[in-house]
C-alpha cells in the first residue's frame, strides 16, 4: 500500500542520516597514521581526535533526544545533519590540529542530535503498525553495520584520496538526506503528516513531528 511504501522509504532516509553518524565514529581510525604525519601530532593529540567524538556523543545524545521532545525531532534532525556537513568541511580544511580536535567535538554534538531522532522519528512512524519491530531491528542493525563499515570506508578513501576524503564522505550523505527530509519525505505517513500523541497532564496536544 502507499502509506507502506512511504513508510519504509522515509525509513531508509532515517537509516542513512543514522548511519553517517555511526560510521564517522570509527572511519577516522584508519587515518590515524596519516593525520599523524599531516599535522606532526603527538599520540596523546591523535588520541583526543577519536575520543573527543566518542565522549560528545555519548555525554549528549540524551540530552539530545530531550531537545527533539522540545522543540520538534525534525527540525533538531535537519540541524543536526546541516551541522554535520558544515563542521565536516571545516575539519576537511582545517590546518591546526587543535581545531580538528574541536571540530571532532562538535562533529559529536551533532550525532547526538541526529541518532536520537531517527529512533524517534522511525518510532512514531510505524507506531501501531505491524511493521514497527522490523523497523526499529533494521536501526538497531543500521548501527552495527556503521560500526564495521567506518574502517572499510575510510581505508578505501585513504587508498585514492587525501585525508580530508574521510570528512568529505559525509558532506555527500548528510547534504542529501537533509534534502529528502525537509521536503517531507518524513512525512510520507497519514498524508503530509506525522502526529504523535503525547499522554502527559501538563501537555495534552498532539505534536506534529511533520512540521517541526
Amino acid at each position: 500500500p502507499p502509506r507502506a511504501r512511504g513508510g519504509f522509504v522515509a525509513l531508509a532516509v532515517l537509516c542513512l542520516a543514522e548511519l553517517v553518524g555511526v560510521m564517522d565514529n570509527t572511519i577516522i581510525n584508519v587515518g590515524i597514521p596519516t593525520l599523524g604525519r599531516a599535522f606532526s601530532a603527538s599520540t596523546t593529540q591523535l588520541q583526543w581526535i577519536v575520543d573527543a567524538y566518542t565522549l560528545v556523543f555519548a555525554v549528549l545524545m540524551l540530552p539530545g533526544g530531550h531537545l527533539g521532545d522540545r522543540i520538534g525531532r525534525r527540525r533538531v534532525l535537519i540541524i543536526g545533519l546541516l551541522g554535520f556537513a558544515v563542521v565536516s568541511l571545516a575539519s576537511a580544511l582545517t590546518t591546526s590540529i587543535a581545531v580538528l580536535i574541536g571540530m571532532r567535538a562538535l562533529l559529536g554534538v551533532c550525532a547526538a542530535m541526529v541518532f536520537p531522532a531517527t529512533l524517534s522519528l522511525i518510532s512514531t512512524i510505524f507506531n501501531g503498525t505491524g511493521h514497527h519491530a522490523l523497523a526499529v531491528g533494521l536501526w538497531a542493525a543500521t548501527a552495527g553495520l556503521g560500526i564495521a563499515l567506518g574502517p572499510v570506508v575510510g581505508g578505501l578513501l585513504l587508498q585514492y584520496f587525501a585525508w580530508p576524503s574521510l570528512f568529505g564522505i559525509n558532506i555527500a550523505i548528510v547534504l542529501p538526506v537533509a534534502a529528502a527530509i525537509s521536503i517531507d519525505c518524513c512525512s510520507a505517513v497519514q498524508g503530509n503528516s506525522v502526529i504523535l500523541h503525547r499522554s502527559t497532564a501538563s501537555r495534552g496536544a498532539a505534536i506534529d513531528i511533520g512540521q517541526r
